[in-house]
């Protein structure tokens, strides 16, 4: 078995996540196939963070026994650190491990109930806005601005470590030992897709709003971000609303839209429909109408009109929401008034609304 140890350099903007924090073991494997039973392990990783330094090792099975020598080393090594961090290693990389601990009666009761963060699951609801092939490592890595020297695939790999165990040229094993490298040191590079997971809960201080002057039927909202720096320009755009990320600024435009929508009260109950002036009014109010002109009201026919312009929302998280008739679900609408522009709660309210509704897979 041969141990390699290195420093690798973090970004800045890395060293200040919170997964990169003391007590954190970040960790990758490689195998010579996904069956934990017909295959072993030949290359473990794990890096972490000791007085202010990022420090790498890896375990290299110079020959396939060296596995379980592999296996005891990082278990001891994952004793002294609080939490985990993988990049899809839920479904790979522990069961693995776990499987081959069992098989030699190791102990790893401390691996199983770490905490652990699974950095694919976690960046996984950003993907229709990344601007990425897919949501492979190196796609994200590339989009942080890491650079890796290894492009092999794990299953390329397999036949160059049986090239080794035949030659044993140290070259070819440093080709292994990079690609497990670059999987693990350019896990805290992604970890700059954190703001972005920041900004749909809720970190956004919007501070300009203006109508554009160039599209009039449009309403520019341009907002800073608490704390928050995105690493590289990211967009989406739905429904003709337009989301733009750059640095820590964001710049959303919102189609505006003229013409008669309705607000539905919602205890109909309490009110009359008047046909001829096709609008509802409260029971207190209707005693004073001829009983011929009013019937009871519906939570179809229960609402008022307005004529104005209008932007729209995905729900109803202002006041005054309004909708079509007949009504569409998640489409709402509010009234832009001068109220409305000069009110930095309610922008930010509805900004943040429709920030989350574009990054969520769940709208």
């Amino acid at each position: 078995m041969k141990i390699v140890e290195q420093r690798p350099e973090i970004p800045e903007a890395g060293t200040k996540c919170l997964l990169t924090q003391a007590h954190t073991l970040y960790f990758d494997i490689e195998t010579t196939g996904l069956n934990s039973r017909r295959s072993h392990l030949y290359l473990l990783g794990a890096m972490w963070k000791e007085n202010e330094q990022f420090i790498l090792r890896q375990w290299f099975a110079e020959k396939p026994s060296d596995e379980e020598k592999i296996l005891r080393e990082f278990l001891t090594l994952a004793e002294s650190f609080d939490s985990l961090v993988h990049f899809n290693g839920a479904t790979f990389d522990l069961p693995y491990l776990c499987n081959k601990a069992a098989y030699y009666e190791i102990d790893n009761t401390h691996l199983k109930n770490m905490p652990a963060t699974d950095l694919y699951q976690l960046y996984r609801p950003l993907k229709q806005i990344l601007i990425a092939d897919d949501m492979k490592l190196s796609s994200l890595q590339k989009l942080c601005g890491y650079s890796r020297k290894d492009h092999h695939t794990g299953k390329e790999l397999i036949k160059v470590y049986e090239s080794f165990l035949q030659t044993r040229d140290p070259e070819t094993q440093k080709i292994l030992e990079q690609h497990n490298y670059d999987d693990i040191a350019g896990m805290v590079w992604i970890e700059q897709l954190s703001p972005l997971l920041n900004l749909t809960q809720g970190h956004l201080s919007p501070v300009k709003t203006e109508i554009s002057s160039k599209e009039p039927d449009i309403l520019d909202f341009l907002c800073t971000f608490e704390n928050t720096i995105v690493p590289a320009a990211l967009s989406v755009t739905s429904e003709n609303i337009s989301l733009t990320l750059t640095a820590n600024t964001c710049r959303l435009q919102v189609p505006l839209l003229t013409g008669e929508y309705y607000y539905y009260y919602k205890d109909y109950k309490n009110y009359y429909y008047l046909p001829a002036e096709d609008r509802a009014i409260h029971k207190s109010i209707a005693i004073y109408t001829d009983p011929s002109a009013r019937k009871k009201a519906t939570a179809e026919t229960c609402y008022e009109r307005k004529t104005g312009t209008f932007i729209p929302a995905f729900s109803p998280v202002l006041s005054q929401a309004f909708q079509t008739k007949p009504k569409v679900p998640d489409k709402y609408y509010f009234l832009v008034s001068d109220a409305f522009l000069y009110d930095t709660e309610s922008l930010k309210t509805y900004c943040l609304h429709i920030i989350r509704s574009l990054l969520s897979h769940t709208r």
